[in-house]
């Protein structure tokens, strides 16, 4: 019964609703109203699952349209827990994985919830409010012998309430969350209750989505601006891949964000924390399709030190040079494709051929490289052994990645008439 209480007010609970009171998203009104997408589960998504409208899908008269929906992606779930209850455990191990779309595992297109996604989402959630209430007062907020259950479970739900949908919650959405802990009350202890009220929250689409409630009736290709509790998630998602810390949702509360020059400011801010380093070196391995690196293959015959400790620091290498050049450097583009240093371990040193640094195994030391020989992103062993064979190198994929993912252009199909004769090879001949 104490799961299916949780369960049954955070399926049912309407996606549209904001810090305003406006009215949800009805039941099959496009996303619908259960955290179950409209996907088979094996990747292929349906027609509204995280999709930008900019009118009623269905066409139905005086509804709200469901705006813009993405779902938080493996890492932001991770993240969002440990900030919202200072849980590091990464619940999210267990989930099954999320799908890369274009190479991006936070691209909207590609978030499906599957059935078994959903009911992970659920175990996670009990599990994970068990723990939180090891320390009940601490996490409350308030001693309920006190000052009375009711009244501090009532001060908890606004106040979790606040952080878990990134905003303040409406009349009607601390209803039924009052409402679930008194009936919960009826038939279990105080601390079970708030268990239940912990994995209503986390089972939510408000918490398990970014929600940008649209009005349907807004002309296709207006622009509709973010209020500041959505510009505020939007930024924090965007740079630490987490919610809102107190300092950002205080400015959105205020009406700090009125300006961009405001908005400069949290952003430089949200910039100097740890996350933000981890989201960028995250960003490159993503953008590089350096994902697949641990299951990269090669031939032990011609590269008998290749093992996944050496893919790994591969990874690494070029993460930790990338957010170098954009944080430590304040470097452009052009310098992520030109500069001549990188880090380097004393297992990576021999692939460079270069001197060892003066480190111990698997850690990275700044160096300099021969600027005839390695400049920029495009010249580091990851790229270079991702894009090759378990033997020889692949000009070709090496040249399809240059244009689809740097220069962002979709490869044609070959001609149907189409007739290749391979060129008789020279063994004097190069690759190229």
């Amino acid at each position: 019964m104490a799961v299916g209480l949780a369960t049954q007010l955070a399926c049912t609970a309407e996606l549209g609703t904001n810090s305003g009171g406006g009215e949800g998203t009805p039941p099959g009104s496009g996303v619908g109203a259960s955290l179950v997408g409209s996907g088979d589960g094996d990747g292929d998504q349906g027609p509204s699952v995280g999709r930008p409208f900019a009118a009623n899908p269905n066409g139905l008269p005086d509804q709200p349209s469901p705006g813009y929906v993405r779902r938080l992606t493996h890492v932001e779930y991770d993240n969002t827990i440990a900030d919202l209850l200072g849980d590091t455990s990464e619940p999210s191990t267990g989930f099954e994985s999320d799908l890369a779309q274009d190479g991006f595992t936070n691209n909207a297109a590609g978030q499906n919830v599957s059935p078994t996604l959903a009911e992970q989402y659920m175990v996670a959630a009990e599990t994970i409010s068990e723990n939180a209430t090891g320390d009940l007062n601490a996490l409350l907020g308030c001693d309920p012998l006190l000052v009375g259950e009711q009244v501090c479970a009532q001060q908890f739900i606004a106040t979790f309430g606040r952080r878990a949908f990134r905003r303040p919650l409406s009349a009607e959405e601390g209803a039924r969350m009052n409402q679930l802990f008194q009936t919960a009350r009826e038939d279990f202890d105080f601390e079970v209750s708030v268990q239940l009220v912990l994995q209503a929250f986390l089972q939510s689409p408000q918490f398990l989505y970014l929600l940008e409630p649209s009005d349907f009736a807004v002309e296709a290709g207006t622009i509709e601006p973010l209020d500041p509790w959505q510009l505020a998630s939007r930024l924090s998602y965007f740079i630490i891949g987490s919610m809102p810390d107190e300092l950002l949702m205080a400015a959105a509360e205020s009406g700090e964000f009125s300006t961009p020059e405001a908005v400069g400011i949290q952003a430089r801010r949200l910039l100097e924390l740890p996350r933000a380093r981890e989201r960028i070196a995250l960003f490159f391995t993503e953008w590089l399709r350096l994902r697949s690196i641990d299951r990269m293959e090669k031939d032990g015959a011609m590269f008998p030190d290749y093992n996944l400790n050496l893919a790994q620091q591969m990874r690494q290498q070029v993460e930790l040079f990338a957010t170098d050049v954009i944080l430590d450097q304040n470097g452009t583009s052009t310098d992520l494709l030109t500069a001549t240093h990188t880090f380097m371990t004393p297992e990576l040193a021999p692939l460079y051929d270069v001197p060892s640094p003066n480190v111990a195994s698997n850690q990275f030391e700044r160096v300099e490289l021969d600027p005839t020989r390695r400049a920029g992103l495009l010249t580091h062993v990851a790229m270079m052994a991702n894009l090759a064979h378990t033997n020889q190198t692949d000009p070709v994929h090496r040249g399809k990645f240059v244009r689809g993912s740097l220069l962002c252009e979709a490869v044609p199909a070959p001609p149907v008439d189409a007739a290749i004769v391979p060129p008789v090879v020279s063994p004097d001949a190069t690759t190229r």
